[in-house]
Formats: structure tokens, sequence, C-alpha cells
């Protein structure tokens, strides 16, 4: 199924002009058939396409078949071993009768799919050449496609009367009555789910349509002057014609619903949560009520009046539309060129190539530009064409141009042509050497994802050197294929890594592998790594406040107090909790790594409260005041919005030193553990840092890598010149952009690059070659990184002396 998207425009008056055409001599003339109402989508799909698309589509449904069909099976046989299992089922010929109808089943089931699978991806491609759609199903992925589309048509097999008689002839009938009920069941919450999934889809496009056929009526009734009464009779026809597309389209959304086996159904709902991927796409300006009700409302001599003034504005919109788009065509242009350029850069980058090879790539470059400046003109235009006027008119006043942005593969660098030319400008050996080449980066960067993902768990939860080891394999593999750390663009950036992701993979791990290895606070907390981070997201943004009712009674400036006081409650509340979680992590490391009795344990986390009281007690008054300073002037009725406007950064910047440097948890740590026991806690914690310095410099050595592609070789030379940047630097790093929502410096987009400028560019240029000096000296990231390097590297000057 497509996506479903409630276009902008409507055709609402290009419906109504055509319902009568009135001469100019103003003699009245009998009026023409009405239009022909435009066809849905689940009908234009049944129209063939070319046939080169057609044995495109074909081709793909071949593949997609069997993995649906093994779906299928698989759940067929779950429900008949659930059958067996649950009511005993041992009679063989039982059995064999309940094998051969699920057999049938999936058979009836699976012979309509490779059509209606045809027919409803039809509706995907890319609109003009045919070229153009077979390069789009070519790039459609079979094993995902086998679960993640809709097709319309089809049933489940336990649907099909050939299983309900078997099943009815192997169960007496109180089994019976107990598998009718789990079947009830199954289904009435798949369908609570399924209306979840659609009902906010459904209700925002609702709201659309209505508004756009509304801005069309209040658009006419100045034109043809119609009274209230008409008008009102207008707006119910609209709200009819939007009710009757919308029970279509839920219909038609709901049905192949139904074909997804129960093991997929949760990965659907994760992956399509508000159906944002098809096209409710039929005008209800074209609803038969809605034609049917204006022929009885509006005169010929009106309609005549709204006919002039739609030519009038197609006449001016036809003048207006190339100045606008003349103001966006350029940088759209060079945004296009721009990307052609990196993907020709990094093909002759990844295997060394000299950039003469690229002067061949030209005359198709921009043939490719051309084409793709053709759809996106002819698409803006015809956007533009169909708004209304009042929303076209703003553009223009706006002067700022209009912009789209095309489907995915209508874009320049997706044009089977320009993929083709790219083919070619390697030879066959070179495109064996780039496979293995992305191969061997590709493991490179597994591996420095999961020692990433493996530190930041290891801040939160103290693991051991022996506890790292075992668990980094497990970490790695459930990192393997997040495309939140697999970015699929080699050079993509502007995006953060966001925190919450680890927490998420570590999710994936199973608990029965955890067990052996982690002590039971340990995995208390790895399983409350989700919650843990909600509390700190809740310290970073606050949640909206409510306009305070104070009934009939005027606000008291108490009132207003309280409100502040209470959000500064929270604020305290959350920044308390974290910095306990915290410290109660390090009491139970040390006692983890030296085997402290719980006595002394218990002192231990008895002093964490200490030095957490203490951090609190000079984080307070700062905080308070500075708040304070940011609300004067607040009333009661705006001092919500302005707290919850305040941002983290105040929050995270007001920490004079770190909790554990306060005495009571000094002393404390010194009395309970033996002068060994120390001496092997601090051990351990230099361990965890020297890990945690190696795993940051590895991501950002990843990171650099996606922008230079850097061989084997490099990697490991580079490696040693971060590793020393990083470990000279870390606490200068993280100390400059400490008051960044506490997203370290090395997962946010801005900063991570920077070590790379802290190896001197004579000690980079004897590791990387000119074209990769290039093309990291001219990109975005290198200019940001240097613009921070200076102030960094005067912190730590500054740093070292003090320490001297």
């Amino acid at each position: 199924m497509t996506p479903i998207v409630f276009q902008r425009t409507l055709l609402l008056g290009a419906v109504a002009a055509g319902l009568w055409a009135v001469p100019a001599s103003g003699v009245a003339q009998q009026p023409p058939p009405a239009p022909a109402a435009v066809l849905p989508w689940w009908q234009r799909v049944k129209q063939p396409l070319a046939p080169e698309i057609e044995t495109a589509l074909a081709g793909l449904a071949a593949k997609v078949t069997p993995l649906r069909k093994k779906d299928l099976t698989e759940f067929m046989q779950a429900e008949q071993d659930w059958l067996i299992q649950t009511f005993q089922l041992n009679d063989e010929v039982k059995g064999k009768a309940l094998k051969a109808a699920a057999d049938q089943a999936v058979e009836e089931s699976i012979k309509p799919y490779p059509q209606m699978l045809t027919e409803t991806h039809r509706n995907r491609l890319p609109a003009g050449e045919a070229a153009a759609a077979v390069a789009a199903i070519s790039r459609w992925e079979p094993e995902v496609l086998a679960w993640s589309r809709l097709v319309l048509g089809c049933t489940l097999p336990d649907e099909l009367p050939v299983w309900k008689d078997a099943v009815k002839a192997a169960l007496d009938p109180t089994q019976l009555a107990a598998w009718e009920k789990r079947r009830t069941e199954s289904r009435e919450a798949w369908d609570k789910q399924v209306k979840a999934c659609i009902t906010p889809w459904l209700n925002a496009g609702r709201m659309q349509a209505i508004a756009q056929v509304t801005t069309r009526i209040d658009s006419m009734l100045p034109i043809m002057k119609l009274d209230a009464d008409r008008a009102t009779r207008l707006r119910e026809a609209a709200v009819r014609a939007v009710d009757q597309l919308c029970g279509e389209e839920e219909m038609r959304a709901t049905e192949p619903m139904g074909f997804i086996v129960p093991a997929r159904r949760q990965q659907f709902v994760e992956t399509n949560p508000v159906f944002r991927a098809y096209a409710l796409d039929v005008d209800p300006g074209s609803r038969p009520v809605w034609r049917e009700l204006v022929a009885s409302v509006v005169s010929p001599e009106e309609m005549t009046l709204w006919e002039k003034h739609l030519a009038e504005q197609r006449a001016k919109a036809e003048k207006e539309i190339p100045g606008i788009l003349k103001l966006s065509l350029d940088r759209v242009r060079a945004n296009w060129e721009k990307s052609l350029e990196r993907d020709a850069d990094q093909t002759v980058l990844a295997l060394r190539l000299p950039k003469e090879r690229l002067k061949t790539l030209e005359g198709v470059k921009r043939t490719v530009l051309e084409r793709a400046e053709k759809r996106w003109t002819a698409q803006a235009t015809e956007q533009l064409q169909k708004m209304e006027a009042p929303a076209r008119d703003e553009i223009i006043k706006r002067g700022r141009g209009y912009y789209i942005t095309l489907q995915n593969d209508d874009q320049p660098q997706n044009d089977t042509e320009w993929k083709k030319a790219l083919e070619g400008l390697i030879t066959p050996e070179e495109r064996k050497q780039a496979e293995i080449s992305s191969a061997e980066r590709k493991t490179r960067r597994e591996d420095q994802v999961g020692r990433l993902v493996l530190s930041e768990l290891d801040r939160r939860l103290a693991f051991t050197s022996a506890q790292r080891t075992t668990l980094l394999p497990l970490v790695s593999k459930a990192a393997l294929g997040d495309s939140r750390l697999f970015p699929s663009e080699p050079t993509e950036y502007g995006y953060d890594f966001q925190s919450q992701n680890f927490a998420a993979i570590a999710a994936k791990v199973q608990e029965a592998d955890l067990k052996p290895i982690l002590d039971e606070s340990q995995l208390k907390g790895w399983k409350e790594l989700e919650k843990a981070q909600a509390a700190e997201m809740q310290e970073k943004s606050p949640k909206p406040m409510a306009k305070p009712d104070f009934g009939t009674r005027k606000p008291e400036p108490e009132d207003l107090e309280q409100m502040v006081s209470s959000f500064l409650y929270e604020k305290s509340l959350a920044r308390q909790t974290n910095l306990m979680n915290a410290m109660v992590t390090a009491a139970e490391d040390a006692a983890r790594v030296t085997g402290l009795a719980p006595d002394r344990v218990a002192r231990l986390r008895t002093a964490a409260r200490g030095a957490v009281e203490a951090a609190m007690d000079e984080w307070r008054p700062t905080v308070d005041s500075v708040v304070r300073a940011r609300l004067q002037g607040a009333t009661v009725q705006d001092v919500g919005q302005r707290m919850t406007s305040i941002d983290s950064y105040y929050f995270n910047m007001y920490r004079s030193r770190k909790t554990e440097d306060y005495p009571v948890w000094q002393k404390a740590i010194k009395t309970e553990l033996s002068p060994e026991q120390f001496n092997k806690w601090e051990g351990e914690q230099k361990a965890r840092q020297d890990f945690q310095n190696e795993a940051v410099a590895a991501f950002v050595l990843a990171e650099f890598d996606r922008k230079v592609l850097l061989n084997g070789e490099q990697s490991e030379a580079l490696k040693l010149k971060l590793a020393v940047v990083i470990r000279d630097y870390q606490p200068d790093l993280a100390n400059y952009f400490s008051g960044s929502d506490g997203v370290p410096w090395y997962l946010q987009y801005y900063s991570m690059l920077i070590p790379i400028v802290g190896v001197t560019e004579k000690d980079l240029k004897t590791i990387i070659t000119p074209g990769q000096w290039d093309a990291w000296s001219k990109s975005n990231e290198f200019s940001n990184c240097m613009s921070y390097w200076s102030g960094i590297e005067q912190n730590h000057a500054s740093r070292v002396r003090d320490k001297q």
C-alpha cells in the first residue's frame, strides 16, 4: 500500500466549475454531464502499467511470495501445535487431517497474493519514466516487503473454511468453544491495536480535508454572494463528502491488516505507529453527495461568476509561478549537484583513484540534473496551481521561493543513468576491491560501536574488567543493525547519537546471558536503564505546566511563589535522584571490586548520600537565584510557560566539583577500604577510564572513517594518535561541553570529530592521502571543529598549569 497522507490540494473548484458552462451571452445552457469522479487508489491500481514495470513487479512478487508463505506456514504450524498440546489430540488420524487442512489453507491463502502484491505496489511507484519505476522496484527489499507492506484482497489461512471445518471435525463441543473463545479474544485484541494505529491518521486527515473544503467554500461565498442558508448547506455537504471518503479509506486501510500473522503484528505496529506511510488521496469534492448538493444550491449565473474567478486565478498563477520557482531552483540544483559530487568523490576516495576520472561524469551529471529539474519544476508547478489562492499569495508575499522534496526514487542520485555511470567509473577489479574495503570498514565499525555502547553502559553500572570482557560480544551483537549507530549515508551528519538508544540496545541482551556475569544490583540496574534515562529526561525538560485555575478568586503573590517553588522542587528532586544513583553505583563498585564487608558497604552508602546532599547544598541556591532572575516580572498566568522554556543548560552547568570529590565521600572511602583495597579499586577505576577513553577514540575514528574512507593501515595508525589526544584532552572536552543537556561531546555531531584536529596537520597528512585530506579540510565539520579547538587548547593549558 502506498504512503497515506492527505493531499494538500483539493480539486473542488475544478469539479464545481465543470457543473455548468454559461456562454458570454448570459443565456443559460443545459449543464454538461458531471465530470467523472477521480478514481480512488484501490481502483487505479487495477490498471496495468508499462510492460517493463509489470515484469519488474512480477519478479519482485516472485521473491516476496515465498517469504510471506513461510510466515503463513509457521503461523499454521503454531496453530496446530496449540490445538494438539491444549486438547491432547493424540489421535494420529486427527493430526494428519489438521496438517492436510493447514497445508491446503496456506496454499489457498497465498494463491491471490502475487497478483494482489503487484497491484497494491503500483501505487508506490514514482510517476514519469518507466525506467525510474523499474529502478525503484530494484531497490525494494523483499525481506522487508514480506511483512511490512500491506496488500488488499488476501485472507489468513485460519479464516478459511477448509481449516475451520477441519478444526470442528477434530474437537468436541467444549473444546470447540474454547478454541472459538481464544480466536475471538485474539481478534478483538488485534482490532483494538489496528484501531489505535488508524484513528490518529484518520482523524488528522479528516480535519485537514474538512479545512481544505471549507477554505474553498469560504472563497466561493463572496464571489457567488450566497446567503447564510445556502452556505450552511454547502458546508454540510462538504462534511458528508469527507465522511464518506474517510469511511472508505478506513475500510481499505483495515482490511489488509487482517493478513498480518500474529508473530509479525507487534513488529508492524512499532514500525507504523500512526499509519504515516499511506495515501488518502481521493478528492472529497469529487464525492457524488457534494456534486449533487452543489447542483441544488448554486444557480448557473452564480457558477459563471465562480468560473470566471477561477479563470482569473489560474491566469494569475501561470504568471507568478515561474517567478516563485526561480527563487528556489538554483539552491535546489546546487544541493543536488553537491549530492552527486559526493557520490562520485566517495567512489574515487575509497579506491584512491585520481580525480581526473570524474571528468567522464560531467555530461551525465548535466543530463541527470536537467531531468531532475524538469521533474521538480513540474511537481512544484502542479502543487502551486492546485494550491488555494490565499496560500499561494502568502508564499509570493514572503518572497523566499517555494521548496518541495522529490520522492527518493526521483532524486538525481538515484537516477538509473547516474548509477550506471558511477558503476562504469571503475573496473570490475576495482569494484571488487571496493567491496572488500567496505566489508572491512563495516567490521571495524561493528567493533567500534560495540565498545562505545558497552562504555556507556559501564558509566552507569560500573563493570569490572572481567565483566567487560564477557559482555563485549553480547553488547556488540545487540547493537548490530541498529540504524541509529550504523547510518546508511557515508557522510551523513547533523544528528546526535541519543543516549537513550543505548538502553534500548541493552534491552536486547537476554537476561539468561546476563545472570552469570552481573551481580544482583547490576542486573537490576541493567533492567531499569530505560527508566533511569526517562528520569534524566525529566530533569532536562520539565513537563509543561497547566494554567492555574483560581475560579473567581483573584491570584495572590503567594500563588506565584508556590508555582516557582514547586518547579524548583521538581528539578531538585530529579537532579538529586540522578546524583544519588551515580554515587550508589560508586559505592557498590568499591564493594564489588574489593569484596567489602556488608557493614562497611552500608557506611559507604551513607557517605554517598552525604556527598549528594553536600553537592545539592551548593547547587540549590545558585540555581534558585538564576531561575528567579529569569522569571523576573512573571505573572501567575505566564510563569508556567516561562519556566518550561528555561534551557536545561542552566541546571547542568552549576556544579563546582564532582560529587565523589566532596570530603565526606573521600574520607569514607579511605576509612572503609584498606590501603590494598583502595589501590585495587583505584586500579579498576583507571582500567574503566582507559576502556572508556579507548571506546571514545574508537568511535571518533569510526565517524571520521565515514567521512574519508580509511583503509585498515590508516585506521590503526590514526587510532594511536587519537588515543593520545583523548587521553590528554578528555577532561577539557568534557568540561567545554558540560552544559549540553548532559549528552557527552562525542555523541553530538558538532563536537564528535574535534579530536581529529587535535592530531597535528603534519601527523595527519602522513597517515591519510591528499585526496582524503582535501575531503576533510574542505568539509563543514573541519571548520566547525577548528573553531572550537583553540578554546579547548587554552582550557587544557590552564588545567595543566593548575596541576603543577
